[in-house]
């Protein structure tokens, strides 16, 4: 395509940036879909792993736009049941070494002011996050997108295989991964100040290999 064949393009002097951005380097929410237990399984320990920092306790501790508390594992665990074909609650715990389920899944959205069923599918957008328990703007400028002027720094996504390649996964991305299968209490995933330390180390060593591969 010649661009200078083009018409309406802008000002003279004008242009505009395409960005790509690899979209197995997220969270993939639309895992459970598929319906069986380790896509659930697997969610269930990144979601947890990206939520589980004690400097996140504020977020979960008031009340939402709806008037309702929701903790870590009611905010994971809505997450799943909307996308998951069945009709039982999960429970988010990943340390509990078996699926677990809460019985038939709640009637929260039922009992808001303008109700609306559960999906129990696929989501379709990345916005439709925003119909699930507990996910307000605060949830989804600290976990979903943090900073949309930088696309290859968002966490979540509806698109890609549901595998995450570490090698192009941001370094909050990574942390949930490695809290989300680590030994309750590792210090990593307790204490903020390692926390920290860790997204710095990664970042910076990311930008010397300036895109190689980490991994093998």
């Amino acid at each position: 395509m010649n661009i200078a064949e083009g018409m309406n393009l802008g000002r003279e002097g004008a242009g505009f940036q395409v960005m790509g951005v690899d979209e197995d380097a997220m969270v993939n929410v639309n895992t459970p879909a598929r319906g069986d237990a380790f896509s659930q399984a697997r969610l269930a320990a990144q979601l947890i792993g990206l939520l589980s920092g004690p400097q996140y306790d504020p977020l979960f501790a008031n009340r939402d736009a709806d008037g309702q508390f929701s903790d870590r594992q009611a905010i994971c665990g809505a997450i799943i049941d909307w996308a998951d074909p069945d009709q039982e609650g999960y429970v988010c715990d990943p340390h509990s070494g078996s699926a677990q389920a809460a019985g038939a899944e709640d009637s929260y959205y039922q009992l808001l002011k303008k109700p609306y069923p559960r999906k129990n599918s696929a989501f379709d957008s990345l916005q439709e996050l925003h119909l699930v328990r507990g996910v307000g703007e605060d949830f989804w400028s600290t976990f979903v997108d943090p900073d949309p002027s930088h696309p290859e720094k968002r966490v979540m996504t509806v698109w890609g295989q549901g595998k995450i390649n570490v090698n192009t996964a941001n370094p909050q991305t990574v942390l949930a991964i490695v809290c989300g299968a680590a030994v309750p209490g590792t210090p990593l995933c307790t204490d903020p100040a390692e926390a920290a330390k860790f997204l710095s180390v990664f970042d910076l060593v990311k930008s010397f290999t300036a895109g190689a591969p980490l991994f093998g």
